[in-house]
């Protein structure tokens, strides 16, 4: 009989040893986030890619500063946007010639694999970022250039496991601001990445330090974050973060309404007073740093049509009709709120279609003022007439120029504004943005577009679309004498940065008529205020979407401990094998 029951006692223990070792892998490959619910932003893009240095677009950077950090970062909390110590101690330390910096780096930071960071990890990121730019590689590789047309810097040193050193080929006090871009964020070096790009699929790859885990991404349907609950600064209060992608605006703008998207980036005007009317949603207007534009090729629009389509666009009819009086006129590449944006500066343009008129009735170098004079003389025009010029224009327009675009729905009025002087606009669909891209450039005379800053900087707003070799210079101006002035704004702060800038918008915008801007973007952001709260990080004047600091009252953390049919085999096993050693004793 003892032997028999020795022998149950025996198979229970191995029984729930077996049992209990099997629901621990269980319990080891269970989601702990599965019943977590989920914190929603809507949004309408897809991300083309992951890797900081393969992609150049505001979804991907919206992504990547949820999981990924700099060593510094915007200041959300700074309407000024100032910069701030992140994966650094402090603001580190210039040499007098300004082209040394050495930063201390924090000793508490964990890559999301448990690793730590330290200096040889940036070394590394930093190293892959001055070998792609270099090889043209990388896709925001021209802000990595300084006016002479080398990188801006030469090289990384390690000074100990904490310590790092930049050492740049010239003193470039963008360097410190190009540091808020999240293209030089970094992530776990990888190592036959170094002189490659890391594919879109290689999401395993993208490992960063920030408040969130990057944990899946659901091409056209979603990107999932996860808490990162180790991290340096305090865990997030949200706990699963999912950028869910609508088909739309006016799609994401019906989830918000219905509580089902947390947060939306864009409230629109129309459901303004609906979100008013509801005690659980609330939105704040935002001014943006995005300006918008028409570029007028320089080589193939005449000086005096370039002056004529400045002041012959009818501004205030554009933000009343199309944006109901949100969005800001606008008529400088500097945006509100940042150094520099200076919009009384002398001879930029305005809607007064007189003065349009007299820049070709008084044109002597190309012919305008003449042809007028002959017009007016047979009869055919009536200079103070209207319908007259709308008549010329249709039938023998002193000028004809396309308007190249993707579809914006800006066309019409374009069109019908430049026939009060005469112009004759072609409208020129080409499709998508991808087909725009390849589009010649001697083909283009005019071409809508929108920037913002990759770091708060004035430059940053002009140098990309007007330098010599700006990869989104569509108004094909190629000036060295202006390329001179962007290299000097590089080099100077304060009220000298604000003289400079003045230079330079002046030469483009008003010499040159290169551009005519016409809008800055103001949106509002919306939120679940039942449910969402400490929002004032997202109301940043740069409009990134950061949600560290984001409150969910939803939020509960992931289930930790040894689940309930784990702790039962163990029970079991405890009890088997404390009844066989105790038989084993009575023998």
């Amino acid at each position: 009989m003892r032997k028999k029951t020795t022998f149950f006692f025996i198979a229970l223990t191995v029984l729930s040893m077996v049992f209990t070792g099997a629901n621990l892998v269980k319990a080891d490959e269970v989601d702990p986030f599965a019943d977590v619910v989920p914190f929603i932003f809507g949004t309408g893009s897809s991300p083309p890619g992951f890797d900081p240095l393969a992609v150049y677009d505001s979804t991907s950077g919206d992504i990547l500063m949820q999981h990924t950090e700099g060593l510094f970062s915007f200041n959300y909390s700074d309407p000024a946007l100032g910069l701030e110590p992140r994966l650094a101690v402090d603001m580190g330390t210039w040499n007098d010639a300004g082209t040394e910096w050495t930063i201390e780096i924090r000793k508490d930071v964990l890559f999301h694999d448990g690793t730590a960071m330290k200096a040889s990890d940036v070394k590394w990121n930093w190293d892959r970022l001055n070998t792609l730019s270099a090889d043209d590689l990388c896709d925001h590789a021209s802000l990595w250039f300084n006016d002479e047309a080398e990188l801006i810097l030469n090289r990384t040193e390690e000074i100990d496991d904490y310590t790092i050193k930049f050492v740049l080929n010239k003193a470039w006090k963008d360097f410190e601001l190009l540091q808020s871009f999240w293209g030089c964020y970094i992530i776990k070096p990888q190592t036959d990445k170094e002189d490659d790009l890391i594919g879109g699929d290689e999401l395993d790859l993208i490992v960063g330090t920030g408040p969130f885990v990057l944990d899946e991404y659901v091409a056209g349907e979603k990107t999932v974050f996860v808490a990162n609950n180790d991290y340096y600064r305090g865990a997030p209060d949200i706990q699963k973060l999912i950028f869910q992608i609508y088909a739309s605006g006016t799609a994401y703008n019906n989830a918000f309404l219905a509580k089902e998207a947390h947060v939306i980036p864009y409230v629109y005007f129309d459901n303004w007073a609906a979100v008013s009317a509801d005690i659980n949603l609330d939105y704040y207007l935002r001014t943006l740093p995005v300006c918008f534009f028409y570029h007028l090729n320089v080589h193939n629009i005449d000086w005096p049509v370039r002056k004529a389509m400045q002041y012959a666009y009818n501004y205030p009819y554009l933000i009343a009709s199309v944006w109901d009086n949100v969005y800001l006129e606008h008529h400088t590449p500097v945006p509100a709120g940042m150094i520099g944006y200076n919009p009384d500066l002398e001879g930029l343009p305005y809607y007064n279609i007189t003065l349009a008129r007299e820049y070709l009735i008084n044109d002597e170098t190309y012919g305008y003022g003449d042809a007028i004079d002959a017009l007016v003389t047979a009869g055919t025009l009536n200079i103070s007439d209207d319908d007259s010029w709308k008549a010329l224009a249709a039938s023998d327009p002193l000028a004809t120029h396309n308007f190249t675009h993707y579809g914006t729905g800006l066309q019409y009025q374009l069109i019908d504004n430049m026939e009060y002087c005469g112009i004759s606009v072609v409208d020129n669909v080409v499709g998508d943005w991808g087909t725009f891209l390849h589009s010649n450039l001697e083909d283009l005379e005019i071409v809508m577009g929108g920037w913002g800053p990759d770091y708060f900087h004035p430059i940053n707003q002009i140098e990309p679309l007007f330098g010599t070799q700006a990869s989104a210079n569509y108004n094909g101006l190629n000036d060295t004498a202006i390329d001179a002035l962007m290299g000097q704004a590089h080099t100077l702060t304060g009220a000298a940065l604000e003289t400079k800038i003045d230079e330079i918008v002046t030469a483009i915008i008003v010499e040159e008529a290169a551009a005519m801007y016409y809008t800055q973007r103001r949106r509002a952001i919306g939120w679940v205020s039942e449910v969402v709260s400490n929002v004032n990080d997202l109301f940043n004047g740069n409009g990134d979407p950061y949600f560290y600091n984001v409150e969910f009252a939803l939020s509960d953390p992931p289930a930790t401990g040894i689940p309930g049919f784990t702790m039962i085999s163990l029970a079991l096993s405890a009890v088997g094998t404390a009844a066989f050693l105790f038989l084993r004793k009575r023998k």
